[in-house]
């Protein structure tokens, strides 16, 4: 049974053997246990990592939720590309906005001319031929997998002590 005010969390610790040392570790907690034995390596990591979670529990942090993680549902291929093409077009619309007041008199374009110009731009991306759409979502995927880490640092930025 369960002491009370103890967070059970999953433990995805790394074995390490090194010159004849073994080392658990946790990277999400950053958390390191070493011994000459593997038993003793493992007692000492989960030591550490249990005055580890009790320190963070009296600080009021929750490191199991957080740092260690659930495993998160990947978007299948086809959900990827549509998300990543509306983001793109969100994209397109607002740099070409911005693009053309800084170019064109203020007044002269409209919402509905950009919302003209990107039905032009989703007609001539149906018209495409299957190989040249395999290349196009071949070459959204890349993009999108290069730019995601952008996007998980801005949604969430590193906590500076």
């Amino acid at each position: 049974m369960a002491e009370p005010g103890v967070v059970r969390t999953p433990v995805r610790a790394v074995l390490i053997e090194t010159g004849g040392r073994y080392y658990f570790y946790e990277p999400g907690l950053a958390v390191i246990g070493s011994g000459d034995a593997l038993e003793e390596a493992y007692e000492r990591f989960v030591r550490s990592r249990q005055e580890y979670m009790a320190e963070a529990e009296k600080a009021g942090l929750r490191p199991h939720q957080t740092q260690t993680g659930q495993d998160v549902g990947r978007l299948g291929m086809a959900q990827e590309l549509a998300l990543f093409f509306a983001k793109t077009c969100i994209a397109i619309l607002v740099i070409g906005g911005i693009g053309a007041m800084a170019v064109l008199p203020l007044g002269t374009i409209s919402v509905r001319d950009l919302g003209n110009k990107m039905a032009l731009v989703a007609k001539d991306l149906q018209e495409l031929k299957p190989e040249e759409k395999e290349g196009m979502r071949q070459s959204l995927g890349v993009i999108s997998r290069e730019v995601s880490p952008l996007g998980e640092a801005w949604r969430q930025p590193a906590q500076h002590k």
